[in-house]
């Protein structure tokens, strides 16, 4: 794999309050104010300014309001009506920086017991239900937590308080992996104490002011490092987990057993993503050695495996490779060449026949599996915006066009707190395509596209809900 040099993209921040200042301005509780906007770029001069936003006078309904920059930096409201769904873009002429949306959470949960702001319990991974009924969030001390989730409101700028239905101590340190079964009904969790736990996670029949305790239908045990991430295969009678011990498991959820254990010659793996092969090419100069990366089986399918044979697990490793291994064939089927940094996640869309994979150093890169992946295949596209870890990052479900061409979304959670999604357009050019305010210098460490959402959590304790 040939590494190009990423292209830099610029960063949009903005003053944490600044919703609730214009929300009290359009009211009349103040008659105005100033909050500040910063923009950078790595290699460039940063730029530091001001917005003042007042009534505008012009307004007979005496509720837009108008925007004035100071110092190098504009602002404006680009969309809505000013209460559901307020949306705003930033402008840097210096820095080139021209209409860069700001999206805000139209929700935000906060557990009043985890998300203290003296003492905030960090979010280290979470989930959303696929029937979008409730949420589960999993803890740095290894606390699983399930709330309801909300109808849909107009914007507020104060989080929803939140207490989980159901909740308990499921491991005994980090809880690092939480996915939802189909049927909604049955949370699978990882832990870094090595184990990962099938637990009930029906809503309840009655509400209660005292949450439910949480126990493990049952655990399935055999890693012997922590859990990196999950994954379920169809219905979810077989998951997946991988591990800092470098293995993939492959596991039969009815009688709690290994079906078998794929394991990758690299060293530990921080990232996987599955899916379907529809698509996917390998080229000539795959770098495998063409031998089984299995142990547990030397035949055909175990009678347990179901929709197994067409599946894909990409891998993002350590090391700064990424891998894939086919489970139809249970072997491994590429590897790449190493890379400068760990990768710390990976994401694979098969809807969008693509690959992005995020480094500890800040780096993304995507990939086109079409194009028949090989051992010195170069991305699509390469981009970063400065040094921090990229912590997770989904492709989202809407594509848009722009100007004749199409656009691909790309959500990224990153651990410096400055999460934005970027777009793709037309397989060579990549930008901005929406930075995701809210939290505040904490770090974001795992996202989900919902539907025509972005869902995120941080270190704050806090679970955000944006329109994508």
């Amino acid at each position: 794999m040939v590494e190009s040099r990423p292209q830099i993209l610029p960063i949009s921040t903005i003053h944490p309050e600044f919703a609730t200042i214009i929300a009290e301005t359009r009211s009349g509780v103040i008659p105005g104010d100033t909050f500040w906007v910063s923009c950078y770029k790595s290699g460039e001069p940063s730029v530091h300014g001001k917005v003042k936003v007042e009534l505008d006078e012009n307004d007979a309904t005496r509720e837009k309001v108008s925007f004035a920059g100071q110092g190098g930096v504009e602002m404006r409201e680009v969309t809505g009506d000013g209460y559901i769904n307020p949306k705003y873009a930033i402008s840097c002429p210096a820095l080139s920086i021209h209409d860069a949306p700001i999206a805000l959470p139209y929700q935000e949960y906060a557990d009043p017991q985890k998300s203290n702001p003296e003492r905030p319990q960090r979010i280290t991974t979470f989930d959303v239900s696929p029937d979008n009924t409730q949420f589960a969030t999993g803890f740095l001390d290894g606390t699983v937590g399930i709330y309801p989730i909300l109808p849909e409101t107009r914007s507020t700028t104060q989080p929803i308080s939140a207490s989980p239905y159901t909740s308990s101590r499921a491991h005994l340190s980090s809880v690092t992996s939480l996915r939802f079964f189909p049927s909604s009904k049955v949370l699978l969790s990882g832990g870094a104490d090595f184990t990962l736990h099938i637990l009930p996670a029906a809503l309840p029949s009655s509400s209660s002011s005292t949450p439910t305790r949480l126990r493990p239908a049952r655990s399935l045990s055999g890693h012997i490092r922590a859990i990196s991430n999950t994954a379920i295969i169809a219905r979810g009678r077989n998951v997946l987990s991988s591990s800092l011990d470098g293995t993939i498991r492959l596991w039969d959820v009815g009688s709690g057993q290994a079906i078998r254990s794929l394991s990758s010659a690299r060293g530990p793996i921080l990232g996987m993503s599955l899916g379907e092969r529809n698509g996917v090419a390998f080229g000539p100069a795959s770098n495998t050695n063409g031998s089984p990366a299995i142990n547990g089986a030397d035949g055909g399918a175990d009678e347990r495996e179901v929709e197994t044979q067409d599946k894909l697990v990409f891998c993002s490793l350590q090391i700064g490779t990424f891998e894939c291994f086919d489970l139809g064939s249970r072997r491994c089927v590429f590897q790449s060449q190493r890379s400068s940094a760990a990768l710390q996640t990976i994401s694979y869309s098969v809807s969008h026949h693509l690959i992005a994979t995020g480094s500890s150093h800040g780096v993304v890169n995507i990939y086109d599996v079409r194009s028949g992946l090989s051992g010195d295949s170069a991305p699509l596209v390469s981009f970063t915006r400065n040094n921090a870890s990229i912590e997770d990052l989904c492709f989202t479900s809407s594509s848009s066009g722009g100007q004749g061409g199409s656009s691909i979304g790309l959500a990224i959670a990153t651990s410096d707190g400055l999460p934005f999604i970027a777009s793709l357009i037309d397989d060579a050019e990549v930008s901005v395509a929406k930075e995701l305010v809210g939290i505040h210098c904490d770090g974001v460490r795992c996202l989900r596209s919902v539907g025509d959402e972005i869902w995120y959590a941080g270190d704050d304790g806090i679970v955000r809900r944006y329109k994508s």
